[in-house]
């Protein structure tokens, strides 16, 4: 009752400071993302190697943020394996997918007309999560690459509610998006705490067809192992699906998990001004001075009452 109370004192709070959020953000995504960037938060950086007059050469990685910006090219000449192409501009609003891989890229980032994820740049600032060969993704495999991977290699968790049922579900992603959202999913769902486990596209049970959900232009994925999309692994111009399975179709426990993965995921955030303040930073600092405000002005009340209690007691 007490973590309820002090979030929704917080969501109102911090919903006052739309005004600063919003000037700060530079076009951000309103009340939602404010409050989202300042309650909880965690961050890593991509070396992109983007560098030019107006983007730093480092980018970082929030949870929570709203994303967005303007996509820049990562140099030709700089040894990176993706040089040529372009990174960020992604924002939270086309965060989602769907069950195909290739999916989840915002409109910015039109289809190159080949494989389903082959030669695209990274509108979220990370590559795709690889399954082998399978429609181009091929050319993300490789532990040069995984080593590269902002957020660190691919790894794989269950998510299971607590107390534990038979609705196990697999997090895919790197590994700093993975153990932040599971971190939140305990918290928000009620998810059982699980460690991570380094993901291969040839030694896991989890495969292509398992995938219910796609995130973050394919670089992040929820899997079941019930479901099997025989469409996934069709053609490549199938646009069908299979139907969730009944077990699963209306669980409040998927909700909640794919609901928290779409506004928490790490992404990559809009560049940092010349003060090197992001706009979830600038939020996160007004926002943390006004709680923790508040909650010295709610201590400080049932104290006085405590206080109060004990000395009529003793008259």
């Amino acid at each position: 009752m007490t973590h309820h109370f002090f979030r929704t004192i917080s969501l109102a709070i911090l919903c006052i400071l739309l005004p600063i959020g919003k000037a700060a953000a530079k076009g951000g995504g309103g009340c939602n993302d404010a409050v989202s960037a300042a309650i909880k938060n965690v961050q890593f950086r991509d070396y992109l190697a983007v560098n030019s007059p107006y983007e730093p050469a480092v980018r970082i990685f929030s949870a929570w943020s709203g994303g967005g910006g303007d996509k820049a090219m990562i140099p030709q000449d700089s040894g990176h394996p993706f040089a040529g192409r372009y990174v960020g501009s992604g924002d939270r609003s086309t965060i989602y997918g769907s069950r195909f891989y290739g999916s989840g890229y915002p409109s910015s980032y039109t289809d190159n007309g080949g494989d389903a994820v082959q030669g695209r740049g990274f509108p979220y600032g990370s590559w795709p999560i690889s399954w082998g060969a399978y429609r181009g993704g091929e050319e993300y495999t490789s532990s040069t690459l995984d080593v590269l991977r902002p957020g660190g290699p691919l790894v794989t968790v269950s998510v299971t509610p607590n107390p534990s049922t038979n609705e196990v579900y697999q997090l895919v992603g790197d590994r700093d998006s993975v153990m932040f959202m599971m971190s939140d999913l305990v918290d928000w769902c009620h998810a059982t705490p699980q460690w991570p486990q380094i993901f291969s596209e040839s030694g896991n049970a989890t495969r292509p067809e398992n995938v219910i959900q796609y995130y973050r232009a394919s670089s992040f994925a929820l899997t079941f192992a019930g479901y099997n999309n025989t469409a996934a692994v069709g053609a490549a111009s199938s646009t069908a699906s299979v139907p969730l399975p009944d077990s699963i179709v209306n669980s409040p426990f998927l909700a909640c998990i794919n609901d928290t993965i779409a506004v928490a995921l790490p992404i990559l955030d809009w560049p940092r001004d010349a003060k090197g303040l992001s706009a979830g930073a600038i939020v996160g600092i007004v926002f943390g001075a006004i709680v923790g405000a508040t909650i010295l002005f709610v201590l400080g009340i049932w104290a006085y009452e405590k206080f109060k209690s004990w000395y009529i007691d003793r008259l």
